[in-house]
C-alpha cells in the first residue's frame, strides 16, 4: 500500500486499515521553499507609545507577547507590539537582554550586579536568580544543544560566558579558548537552532572580531572571521546561517561589516550602510538591523544587499524582534517601533485535522511560520492557512473539523520558536484576506442504507466528525454528498445510492463530536447535499498519460489525499496556478510544474474511488493531466 505524502514524521493515530477506512501508510519529506514568500518587505514603520522614558535595551517575543527590558529594571509586555503595560520587576538594576525558552515557556533577562530574572507567566511576574555582583551582564540566548534539551548562555562585558539548564537554576562559567584575550568584550548571544537540525549552535560575538560557537554551550571554539573590529550583533538567517554585524573606526571613520557564518565557516563583506548595529535579527522572510537613527533590511538569503531606511523621529535603536508578522525594535527613552505587517492575517482558532486533512492541500513540509503559511496559502488563492506540529503549512477553501480551544495549539515553530504553530493533528488556521467562491447551503437529503460497497465511497473522516465538519471535508474536495454514520463516521460521494429510508428513525444516533447532533445509525448514512458544483471534465486533449512516480514525487504538491477524479483534480491543481494534475491510487490528487520522463502506457489501471468510470493512476504511477 502506498503512501500519501501527510508529509510527517511520524502517524500517531494507530494502525491504518483497509475496508473503506485509511488508504494511508507511511510519511515522505517535501520542500517547497519557493512557497515561503511574505507580503513584503518590513519597510514601513511606526512608533508606539510607551509607558516609560527609560532606555529600552533588549526585546524578545514568545508564548504571544512581547517583552521590552531595560533602565531601572524596566519590563514592559505588549500582545500586539502596539499597545504596551509596564510590569514590576523587583529590581532597579539596568536589565541589557531577554530570551524566551520554548522549554518550560520561560522569559529570562539580565542586567547589570548579575542580575538573572525569569518569569512563566508571560511576562506579567518576575523572580530573580542573581548570580555574582561583580558580573555585569549584557545578553542572554536560549536554544538547543546537541545532546538534546535546551541551555541558556549569558554573557558578560568583562568576558565572562555562564550557561545553565534554566534561569531558574544557577549558572556557571564557562572556558573559553585561550586564543581569546581576557580584555575581551561581549556584545551578542544567539542560539542557532538549525530548522530542527541536529547540529545545533550558539554563537557569542565580541570586540577584537571574536566570534565563539558551541554546540554544546561547554566546548567554545572561536572562528576567524577576516575582521578584527567590534561585533555587535548577531542573529539566525535561515538553516545552519548566521549573520553578524560588525564595525570599526579608522582613518576614514566607521566602516561597518556583514559576516555571514555557517558551521565551523565564515567570511566577511563590507556593508553598504556604515551604522552601529544595536540588534539583528530575521523572521518572516527578512532580516532587520537596527542602529542610531537607522533600520537596514534585506531578504532571508541575501546577506549583501540591506536596504537602509530611516528610523521613526531619528530613534536611537538596541535591539530587535519579529513575532506574530511584524518587527518591533526598541531604544534609547523608551523609543519603540513597529513594523508593517509582514502578511494580513487573521487567527481564526484552533482546529482538529486527521490523515484525511481538513485543509486538504500541504504547501510546507517544515520551516514554515503563521506569516510564511498565509503568505503561501494566500499567494495560491486559498482562504485558510493551517500551521500544525510546529510547521507545517495547509491551505483550503473550506473550513472544517473540530474546533478545539487555542491553548492547544502553542506547540512552537521551529523556525520562530516565539510564535505557536498549532499541535499534532491540531492545525492552528488564519484567514489569508480572500474569500472563498461561495457555496450554496448544506441541506439534508434523509437517512440512506448504506453497505460494504459503500454508497458514498469515498472516506473523509473514520470518527468524531459533525456535520460541520463531514460537510467541510467533501466540499474541499468538490463531492456532492457527505454522510454521517456510526457516531461520527463520515462519508462522500456524488451520487445518492441504495434506499433511502421513510423516516429518520435507523440514523438518530448521536455525534460523539457534538450530541445535540444526529451521526446517521449503523450501516445508515444521514446525507447532506455540500451545495457543490462539479467542475466540468478536462478536455481529452489535455490527457498526458500514465507516468511514474517516486517517493521524491514528480509532481510535488499535495492537494487531496483522497476522493480526487480528473475533473476535480484538475480544477484544483490550476486553482493552486500548477501547470499538470496528476491522480494515483484510486483518488490522490498532485500538482506541480514539471513533468519529467516518460509515458508508461497500461500501467494506470486503477478506477477513482468518487467516480469508478474513470481512471485514477496506480500505486506509484500518476494519470497526468495538463491543467491549460
Amino acid at each position: 500500500m502506498q503512501p500519501f505524502a501527510t508529509l510527517r514524521v511520524r502517524l500517531t493515530h494507530g494502525a491504518l486499515h483497509h475496508g473503506g477506512m485509511r488508504r494511508l501508510a507511511g510519511a515522505l519529506a517535501l520542500c517547497l521553499p519557493a512557497l515561503a514568500a511574505v507580503a513584503g518587505p518590513p519597510q514601513s514603520w511606526s512608533t508606539r507609545s510607551a509607558p516609560t522614558s527609560e532606555d529600552l535595551e533588549g526585546v524578545a517575543f514568545g508564548d504571544g507577547v512581547f517583552v521590552a527590558v531595560g533602565s531601572k529594571g524596566t519590563i514592559l509586555t505588549s500582545p500586539d507590539g502596539a499597545t504596551w503595560t509596564a510590569r514590576s520587576s523587583g529590581s532597579t538594576q539596568r536589565l541589557r537582554g531577554i530570551t524566551y525558552g520554548t522549554a518550560g515557556r520561560i522569559f529570562a533577562a539580565v542586567g547589570q550586579a548579575g542580575t538573572v530574572l525569569h518569569s512563566t507567566d508571560r511576562g506579567q511576574s518576575w523572580t530573580a536568580n542573581n548570580i555574582s555582583a561583580a558580573t555585569d551582564l549584557v545578553g542572554i540566548a536560549n536554544g538547543p544543544v546537541a545532546s538534546g534539551g535546551n541551555r541558556f548562555v549569558a554573557i558578560g562585558s568583562s568576558g565572562k560566558l555562564l550557561a545553565a539548564n534554566s534561569p531558574v537554576v544557577p549558572f556557571t562559567q564557562q572556558t573559553l579558548p585561550s586564543t581569546v584575550p581576557a580584555s575581551t568584550r561581549f556584545f551578542a548571544v544567539a542560539g542557532i537552532d538549525q530548522n530542527g537540525s541536529s547540529t545545533p549552535m550558539f554563537i557569542v560575538t565580541g570586540s577584537g572580531g571574536v566570534v565563539l560557537t558551541s554546540t554544546d554551550t561547554q566546548t567554545w571554539s572561536r572562528l576567524n572571521c577576516g575582521f578584527t573590529g567590534s561585533i555587535t550583533a548577531v542573529g539566525r538567517q535561515s538553516g545552519p546561517t548566521a549573520v553578524a554585524a560588525g564595525e570599526q573606526y579608522a582613518a576614514n571613520g566607521l566602516t561597518s561589516t556583514r559576516l555571514t557564518l555557517s558551521g565551523t565557516s565564515c567570511s566577511s563583506r563590507a556593508a553598504t550602510t556604515h551604522v552601529p548595529v544595536g540588534g539583528l535579527t530575521f523572521g518572516g522572510g527578512y532580516g532587520v538591523a537596527v542602529g542610531y537613527g537607522s533600520i537596514q533590511y534585506s531578504g532571508l538569503n541575501d546577506t549583501a544587499g540591506w536596504t537602509a531606511t530611516a528610523a521613526p523621529g531619528n530613534a536611537d535603536l538596541k535591539a530587535v524582534v519579529y513575532g506574530n508578522g511584524s518587527f518591533v525594535a526598541v531604544g534609547v527613552r523608551g523609543a519603540i517601533v513597529q513594523s508593517a505587517a509582514g502578511a494580513a492575517t487573521t487567527w481564526l482558532g484552533c482546529y482538529s485535522d486527521d490523515e484525511s486533512r481538513a485543509l486538504p492541500v500541504q504547501l510546507m513540509s517544515g520551516g514554515a511560520t503563521p506569516a510564511t503559511c498565509v503568505a503561501a496559502a494566500k499567494s495560491r488563492g486559498f482562504a485558510y492557512a493551517g500551521v500544525q506540529a510546529g510547521g507545517q503549512c495547509f491551505a483550503g477553501n473550506a473550513l472544517g473539523y473540530l474546533k478545539k480551544g487555542d491553548d492547544q495549539c502553542r506547540q512552537p515553530c521551529t523556525a520562530a520558536p516565539g510564535e505557536w504553530c498549532g499541535g499534532s493533528w491540531l492545525n492552528g488556521v488564519h484567514a489569508t484576506g480572500l474569500t472563498p467562491a461561495t457555496a450554496a447551503a448544506p441541506t439534508y437529503q434523509g437517512c440512506y442504507t448504506d453497505k460494504p460497497q459503500r454508497a458514498l465511497p469515498v472516506e473523509l473522516q473514520p470518527s468524531n466528525a459533525t456535520r460541520e465538519s463531514c460537510v467541510a471535508a467533501a466540499l474541499s474536495r468538490s463531492l456532492r454528498y457527505a454522510g454521517l454514520q456510526y457516531q461520527g463516521q463520515c462519508f462522500g460521494g456524488n451520487e445518492l445510492r441504495y434506499v433511502k429510508e421513510p423516516n429518520d428513525r435507523l440514523c438518530n444516533t448521536k455525534c460523539t463530536a457534538n450530541p445535540a447532533q444526529a451521526c446517521g445509525g449503523e450501516w445508515h448514512n444521514s446525507v447532506w447535499s455540500t451545495g457543490a458544483t462539479l467542475p466540468p471534465a478536462p478536455p481529452a486533449g489535455n490527457e498526458m498519460g500514465c507516468y511514474a512516480d517516486s517517493p521524491n514525487r514528480m509532481l510535488p504538491v499535495a492537494l487531496m489525499s483522497s476522493g480526487a477524479t480528473p475533473a476535480t483534480c484538475v480544477a484544483a491543481a490550476r486553482a493552486a496556478g500548477l501547470a499538470y494534475a496528476g491522480l494515483q491510487f484510486e483518488g490522490q490528487c498532485w500538482g506541480g510544474d514539471q513533468l519529467t520522463g516518460t509515458p508508461k502506457p497500461g500501467q494506470c489501471t486503477m478506477k477513482c474511488t468518487a467516480d469508478p468510470g474513470q481512471v485514477c493512476g496506480a500505486s506509484w504511477f500518476n494519470s497526468v493531466w495538463k491543467t491549460r
